[in-house]
């Protein structure tokens, strides 16, 4: 269509409607364009390992629970207890991506409970790599989750 067009351009020899209506193949495909989001893949299954702290010592007993956060908001992958050195193992079991869409339509988080503290970290970056290379265990242990027990609620404070 390109050349067609530029010869027509050139000579004059075409009329400009015919080469304005005149369709290409690449006009006519009708799949989705290279942005749009692939297959989906679910059922799968990844082990999640780390570490949790409360002011540097291990945080015995913490829950840790990876969640999904968008394409079923509040799924529950799977859950652990932090052990007596802080480590944490889960297996996150019928997990989903969507080919192209990691960040658009997954969000994975891990978050950790002990008492009153909270903590939830997006692990969609770890989990991809980890998928993408075909590996079986996501390692956090090298970044770990830090409880903070220190604050203090606004009402305690004193302050307006």
């Amino acid at each position: 269509m390109r050349w067609m067009f530029w010869a027509c351009w050139v000579c004059g020899a075409c009329s400009s409607e015919k080469a304005l209506t005149d369709t290409s193949a690449e006009l006519r495909d009708s799949s989705p364009p290279p942005s749009a989001c692939g297959a989906v893949i679910d059922g799968w299954e990844i082990n999640i390992q780390g570490i949790v702290l409360l002011r540097g010592e291990p945080a015995t007993e913490a829950l840790v629970t990876v969640r999904e956060n968008v394409w079923v908001p509040g799924t529950v992958n799977g859950n652990a207890n932090v052990d007596a050195v802080g480590g944490f193992t889960l297996l996150a079991q019928d997990m989903v991506s969507v080919e192209d869409c990691w960040g658009i339509m997954l969000d994975y988080s891990l978050d950790v409970s002990l008492g009153d503290m909270e903590l939830s970290r997006n692990i969609n970056a770890p989990i991809l790599g980890a998928w993408t290379r075909g590996e079986s265990v996501v390692d956090l242990t090298a970044f770990p989750f830090e409880l903070d027990d220190t604050w203090m609620p606004s009402s305690d404070t004193g302050l307006p």
